[in-house]
């Protein structure tokens, strides 16, 4: 999932509905300032978009539902261990993207 200006509005919709397959876990991506002149979207208001992923944090930790995001950055400094891949589980991990596509971990599905 990717907060943004599509879905940041109706979050506890869409975090609802992830909530009724009831995940191990959830990996979701933070929006990301347009800085290449192809990239023609606009940024979410900033203090609706922090309200829903403080949202979407509380609702994931109430259910004991890991937050993929969040502990994969914090587990290096709590292991006090670096960290040399970014993949959530090296490899491990699907991505589920808009169609049906299904790919391997943060690589685009084929």
């Amino acid at each position: 999932m990717t907060f943004g200006t599509h879905n940041v509005k109706s979050i506890k919709s869409v975090v609802k509905n992830i909530l009724k397959i009831n995940p191990a876990s959830v990996g979701y991506n933070f929006v990301h300032y347009p800085h290449f002149s192809n990239q023609h979207y606009s940024l979410p208001d900033m203090k609706e978009y922090s309200k829903a992923v403080i949202y979407t944090f509380k609702q994931l930790r109430a259910r004991k539902i890991y937050d993929d995001q969040f502990f994969r950055r914090l587990q290096p400094f709590v292991e006090r261990k670096i960290r040399i891949k970014e993949c959530s589980a090296l490899g491990g991990a699907i991505n589920l993207a808009p169609g049906g596509m299904i790919g391997p971990c943060k690589n685009p599905p084929h």
